[in-house]
Formats: C-alpha cells, structure tokens, sequence
C-alpha cells in the first residue's frame, strides 16, 4: 500500500478519511460518545505514519 500511494498525497489523505469514516460508522451508541475506540484511533495512526506526512496531518485533523 505504501509503495501503491508513494508521493501521492491526495490519496494517502483519503485512506486515512476512509478508514476514519468506517471506524466512526461502527462506534458510538445512539450517537452518544466517542464513535472511534482508542484501539481503532492507534491503529488508523499507525497507518498514517506508514503512508507519510500528509496521511498523518489528516490523522490529527480528523482524530486529534
């Protein structure tokens, strides 16, 4: 995936949304609370780091 999204940062930034958005969906009671666990934050910023500076920017606009 790394090599796949290598110097493409519009894409790098839309797996971090995707995955974002696929987390908050499954998160969350009643719209109540935080909709993205702590074990699926730490793992969307492992994968934000993997893919580079841009995918971790969106990390933290996203997720803090």
């Amino acid at each position: 995936l790394r090599s796949l999204l290598s110097g493409r940062d519009a894409q790098s930034r839309d797996v971090i949304d995707l995955c974002t958005d696929v987390a908050a969906a499954s998160g969350g009671f009643l719209g109540i609370g935080d909709k993205v666990s702590s074990s699926e934050r730490a793992v969307i910023r492992d994968i934000a780091q993997s893919l580079g500076d841009s995918a971790v920017a969106e990390f933290k606009k996203r997720l803090g």
